[in-house]
């Protein structure tokens, strides 16, 4: 693993802001305890966003996410070498997967509502067109992204 996770198993999400980002997410602490408004940007992914060219496409993608609401729902936030939390803004970059194990940003791109990005090391890959022409090469490209994240 290049980098490091911190793994969240018992967690839902709330309300989804964007294609690439649930920003109301419930973590339980244990004890009957809950975290609320735990903002995310989704690792590994890009979806576009809900204004200027993009606002219909980012619509689309944010309806496809929309469908994770209420979800239970498993989170792995990034962390740096020094354990601090990776964030863009104020939202922790992170993977989320639901019970079934389907992963939200690999369905987002198989679906052709998002492209494979990886976070901090690209600049953010443009959409000229939608939905994305070839979504297997950019499923590849996130297959690869994880591969080398979770690598063991």
């Amino acid at each position: 693993m290049t980098q490091s996770w911190r793994h969240f198993p018992y967690c839902k999400i709330v309300h989804v802001h964007d294609g690439d980002t649930p920003d109301v997410i419930e973590v339980d602490q244990g004890f009957g305890q809950a975290k609320r408004d735990l903002a995310v940007r989704l690792y590994g992914s890009s979806a576009p966003e809900l204004k200027g060219k993009e606002k219909a496409w980012g619509q689309t993608a944010l309806d496809f996410a929309g469908q994770w609401a209420g979800q239970d729902v498993e989170i792995w936030t990034l962390k740096d070498r020094k354990w601090n939390d990776v964030r863009t803004f104020v939202r922790y970059v992170a993977c989320i997967v639901n019970k079934s194990g389907v992963d939200l940003s690999r369905s987002l791109i198989a679906a052709g509502l998002a492209k494979a990005w990886d976070y901090g090391k690209e600049p953010r890959p443009p959409f000229t067109e939608f939905p994305v022409a070839d979504p297997a090469a950019e499923v590849s490209k996130y297959k690869r992204i994880m591969d080398r994240e979770f690598k063991a």
